[in-house]
Order: C-alpha cells, then structure tokens, then sequence
C-alpha cells in the first residue's frame, strides 16, 4: 500500500511522473495502479522509474506551499484529488462546488455569455487571446 511516483517515461510533450500505489511486489515484479486506474506491472530492472511519495502528496493539502513534493508531478496530482472532492481552488481561497456555481451564473449575467461556452468558441476558432 505504499504511494509512489511513478514515471512511465512516454516521451509526449507534457511527461510527468504519475502518482501510484503499489499493490504488489513478491512476485518478481511490482505491481502499481495509477491514479489513473491503470494497472503497471514493472520488473525489478525497471524499478529505477519508482519512486517514493512524500505523505503531503498522498492525500493532498489545502495550501500547496506545504507540499514535500512541490514540483510539477506534485502540485498536479494535488490538484487531482482536490478536483475529485470537488475542493476547487478560486478567488484565493477554497470554494464549494455550490459557490463555484454562482459564480459561473454571476458572471453569466454580467458578461452575458457562458465563460464556458466563450472558451470553447475561442478553441474551435483558434482565438485564445484574452479578454
């Protein structure tokens, strides 16, 4: 049950290592599951691409400052578990999920567009400039 970072090395542009935990290691190979969900199996030759996570990267932190891991991997995988308990980060501080709906409506009517729907439009045209 120990965490890990797990760096799979896939040579795409934006390659970060992985969070994972090791589900088992007694059979000549370590088996990992990412926070992906998918299940690694790595030799022990291989086993150079593993390595430990520090306890602030585990279950995250409200204030990523007092991460151990405060690098790209780290500060990512934080924002991944904040995300999945809809812990979303605003405005300097901790916003709920109902919060985060007002204010989608708030600027709604002030703006009269959907930000959401704004961005999208700007994707698809290839306009990413800001407003």
């Amino acid at each position: 049950g120990d965490y890990v970072w797990l760096d799979l090395k896939t040579g795409r542009e934006f390659d970060v290592p992985i969070g994972a935990v090791v589900k088992l290691c007694d059979s000549g190979q370590i088996q990992v599951l990412d926070d992906e969900g998918n299940e690694h199996w790595i030799s022990p030759q291989n086993a150079t691409n593993i390595r430990p996570m520090h306890p602030t990267s585990i279950h995250g932190v409200e204030d990523m400052i007092r991460l151990g891991d405060l690098n790209e991997a780290g500060i990512l995988r934080n924002l991944l578990i904040r995300y999945r308990e809809k812990l979303i980060y605003a405005l300097g501080r901790e916003v709920s999920s109902e919060e985060a709906k007002d204010i989608q409506e708030v600027s709604d009517s002030v703006f009269g567009v959907s930000l959401c729907s704004r961005s999208e439009r700007e994707r698809e045209s290839g306009r990413t400039e800001d407003c």
